[in-house]
Order: structure tokens, then sequence, then C-alpha cells
């Protein structure tokens, strides 16, 4: 299995999940917001696996054109995902908490995965 098999449909959900989430919130309907809103999630999330898998399937990317892909991709992402969280924290009040809550999980997790990857073997 390539990257690009993981890569293409983590995009295509993560998109279409990020489309739903802004669709439901967007006030057309109630019953968007409760069952769009859930089904968006879950399709986003199961796109961010692949997505996730896809670029870092073979360890982290080692050729330097890899690399700025990868940091452009996860860029735009996070660019994204605070740009969506100003948009909707009006609706959803709830939302900085949720980023967080992100944030204490991601980032000792990123300083984790640096130093076993800078560890010589």
């Amino acid at each position: 299995m390539t990257d690009w098999d993981l890569l293409t449909p983590g995009i295509g959900l993560t998109s279409i999940g990020i489309v739903g989430v802004g669709i439901s919130l967007a006030g057309i309907a109630k019953t968007f917001i409760d069952g769009m809103h859930a089904v968006s999630l879950l399709t986003m999330l199961i796109g961010m696996i692949f997505l996730a898998s896809g670029l870092f399937k073979d360890g982290f990317p080692s050729t330097g054109r890899a690399k700025s892909a990868t940091f452009i991709t996860l860029g735009f992402l996070v660019t994204f995902g605070f740009a969506a969280a100003v948009t909707v924290s009006g609706q959803v009040p709830s939302i900085y908490a949720y980023i967080g809550i992100m944030l204490i999980i991601s980032i000792p997790a990123t300083v984790l995965a640096v130093a076993f990857l800078s560890q010589p073997r």
C-alpha cells in the first residue's frame, strides 16, 4: 500500500467532514445540528486517521520536499481549524475548552515523538 492509497481517502473524508460540520453549524435547520453534525464529525475523524497514517506511514518524511509538504498540509489543517473555531465560537462557546484539551494532549505527544525520533539507534 503506497502513501497515496492512504492520503487520497484521508484528504477526501477530512474535506467532506469539514464541509459537513460547516453546513450543519450554519443554522439551516435544527435537525442538521443534531444528526448531520455527528455524522460529519465521524467522517472527519476517520479521514484524519487515514491522513495521519498516509503522512507518517514509514516514519517521518526524510526528504526536504516531503517534509515541506507535510508541514504545509498540517499547517493548513491547524489554520483552518482555528479559523473555524473562532467563527463557530458564538454558537458553541465550549470550543475553546476543546482546543485547550487537544493542546494538552498534543504538546506532550509531540515532545515525546521528537525525543524518540532524535535518539540514535
